[in-house]
């Protein structure tokens, strides 16, 4: 038994050092300009750039991602978490949403503001940038909620 605990320990220790030679891909894809987020709607200065240090980091295609992301299989997660974000709601591909979805994803983002699960406190950990004052974040909701009047 303690020799298969020591085999199972040296196989563990392989695969940890193999998989640091998986590395994922960090370059983004193009944005295009006419259905950027920024570029489509009319944002004030103050939202945007609450949006852009909260949000923009998963949510749009301006992932930059840490020194710790070359660590496996920490990387290989952090890219599954950005694409899984991307997937809800990506500010880079705005255009493309319907104008019914819209005011539906942004309702749902200001829920999720609100109720400080956007941005993730794992997140917010490593990045003070994103961390919302409560005056910041009832500006953004408010943008948010408010969408379809503007």
């Amino acid at each position: 038994m303690r020799k298969f605990k020591k085999v199972l320990l040296y196989l563990f220790i392989i695969l940890l050092v193999g998989i640091q030679f998986v590395q994922i891909d960090k370059t983004p894809p193009p944005e295009n300009a006419s259905i950027v987020f920024s570029e489509v709607e009319n944002v004030p200065v103050e939202v945007l750039s609450l949006l852009e240090s909260a949000c923009y980091d998963c949510h749009s295609y301006r992932t930059e991602f840490p020194w710790y992301t070359y660590i496996q299989p920490v990387g290989i997660w952090l890219r599954s978490h950005v694409r899984g974000a991307q997937q809800n709601l990506n500010f880079s591909e705005w255009g493309t949403y319907s104008e019914e979805d819209k005011p539906l994803i942004l309702r749902e983002a200001a829920e999720e503001i609100g109720e400080d699960q956007m941005p993730p406190k794992s997140f917010r950990l490593m990045h003070p940038e994103a961390r919302l004052s409560d005056e910041e974040k009832q500006l953004v909701i408010s943008w948010l909620e408010n969408y379809e009047s503007q």
